[in-house]
């Protein structure tokens, strides 16, 4: 059956659609939308035009035209600063053009955390949408041998945005070995001076614009 896209009408391909709650959008209207949005089924049309709406604002935003990049956090996932106008972006490999880029405040962070989780990497076989699928033999636990785990890492940014909730920011690209201890800690320590800095740099934002709050009532007053 032949399906439309709900925001430009045009035809929504079976190979570039995209399922929304009430309905699909199309190849392009998906590459319109942040690379960060996220669990499209659960949106409804009325929240792809609002988010399309906030997208247009974004890259007409002075934001984006005064944004010139002072530091980089990140090997894999790239965190984009600006410290002389307090803004930062998220890249990464979803896109491989980023003339859009959402563009944040520091002031928007209301928290950062990290988060680890590990992968057991020679199991027998694995579950995968309800159903068993071998994995490679190279990878199998042999009887009686203590399984393997393998490690991601990712730093959760909770944020006051009207576009977003959180970000979820993966530090390394490869699962980790844990007999990979260099590794292993090379993405823990990537992990913890993100995390840091940027707490430290929302603190900042916070503090001046605080600051300048207290400078301006005492100055009406």
């Amino acid at each position: 059956m032949k399906q439309t896209c709900v925001i430009c009408g045009d035809k929504a391909s079976i190979w570039t659609r995209t399922k929304i709650n009430d309905g699909f959008l199309c190849g392009s209207c998906v590459k319109q939308c942040s690379e960060h949005l996220n669990k499209f089924n659960t949106l409804s049309t009325d929240d792809i035009r609002r988010h399309l709406a906030y997208r247009k604002e974004n890259l007409e935003s002075e934001r984006l035209q005064e944004f010139s990049e002072t530091m980089s956090l990140g090997d894999y996932e790239i965190i984009r600063i600006d410290e002389n106008n307090g803004y930062w972006l998220l890249e990464t490999e979803k896109r491989l053009v980023h003339d859009n880029p959402d563009i944040f405040s520091f002031s928007q962070i209301q928290s950062v955390k990290m988060l680890s989780t590990k992968e057991c990497l020679n199991k027998y076989d694995k579950i995968n949408n309800g159903k068993k699928q071998r994995i490679p033999k190279r990878l199998r636990r042999k009887k009686n041998r203590s399984p393997v785990y393998g490690y991601w890492f990712y730093i959760i940014v909770t944020l006051d945005h009207p576009a977003f909730r959180e970000l979820r920011i993966r530090v390394n690209k490869y699962i980790i070995n844990e007999k990979n201890r260099i590794s292993y800690r090379q993405a823990l320590g990537t992990a913890v001076n993100i995390k840091n800095k940027l707490r430290e740099l929302a603190e900042k934002s916070r503090n001046t614009e605080e600051t300048t709050e207290k400078t301006e009532v005492e100055n009406n007053d």
